[in-house]
């Protein structure tokens, strides 16, 4: 079997594998993920302790917390791509499936992408139902009721990048940019679970903290050595905005590349770890 060979069979059952034998891992997360959002909204709704409240303020409060929840859930969940082989056995039992690396790197990673998301969805659904017995609780009246997932799915699915003053272009180069910035860094805090087998996401975070201090410090003292002068005052507000949406687009596709850069040393260092 050559080692970067696919079989949709072998992934299958390679994937199918993974969630057997860590079912209890999971489940495990499920609860941790419904425990967070619990306490968002009972927050959300001791804050707001009013009979009359409006069901639009709580889901649009709790849509906040969620998206938390799920970004910095998902950027930790990366990190956890490894886990299975830091323990000895589950490493001998991957080592020992029948199939290549590329099928066993895809399951992982669809794990803790897609995978990471179902949970979330299972969460968010548990948690929707939770809410009639809490708003019963509280003395909320009918006007405070409603199934907060499809209120937070839909607020999901409208979701335009910024302000709504902005034109669509822009709007369009937001969302474009801040998504890039999600997927690299979602990828690399993959390679760190390839780098690190234990404690990877503090690793990683204690990193970016350094090259964050460092680079702060550099910086500054390096662009002020090459003044550029822009004379941006000269040009009109339309002009100023095309240059936006240009650096916007530029910005998000250096993002989306070096996401890609990460996904690939990833593969590589995986390889190297003789799975």
């Amino acid at each position: 079997m050559r080692k970067d060979s696919f079989k949709l069979v072998r992934f299958a059952q390679t994937l199918k594998l993974d969630i057997v034998g860590n079912a209890k891992t999971y489940a495990f997360q499920l609860l941790v993920l419904y425990g967070l959002l619990f306490i968002g909204l009972l927050i959300i709704m001791l804050d707001e302790m009013k009979p009359d409240q409006s069901f639009d303020m709580i889901s649009m409060m709790f849509a906040l917390w969620t998206t938390f929840v799920g970004v910095c859930g998902g950027i930790f969940y990366a990190s956890l791509l490894m886990k299975p082989f830091s323990r000895k056995q589950a490493r001998l039992s991957y080592l020992m499936l029948p199939a290549s690396n590329l099928e066993k790197f895809l399951s992982r990673a669809l794990i803790v992408t897609v995978g990471f998301w179902a949970i979330m969805i299972i969460a968010l659904l548990g948690i929707s139902a939770t809410y009639y017995l809490l708003a019963a609780a509280f003395g909320y009246e009918s006007q405070s009721y409603g199934f907060l997932f499809v209120d937070v799915i839909g607020r999901w699915m409208s979701y335009r990048g910024d302000s709504g003053f902005l034109s669509v272009r822009m709007q369009q180069a937001y969302m474009f940019a801040q998504f890039a910035v999600l997927f690299c860094a979602h990828a690399l805090f993959v390679v760190s679970s390839c780098l690190w087998r234990r404690h990877a996401f503090a690793k990683m975070l204690g990193c970016l903290i350094v090259f964050n201090f460092v680079g702060s410090w550099i910086v500054p003292r390096i662009t002020s050595l090459f003044p550029i002068n822009l004379n941006i005052d000269a040009l009109s507000i339309g002009e100023v905005n095309e240059m936006r949406i240009i650096m916007l687009f530029l910005f998000g596709c250096l993002n989306v590349v070096v996401g890609l850069l990460f996904w690939w040393g990833s593969y590589r260092l995986f390889t190297r770890a003789h799975v």
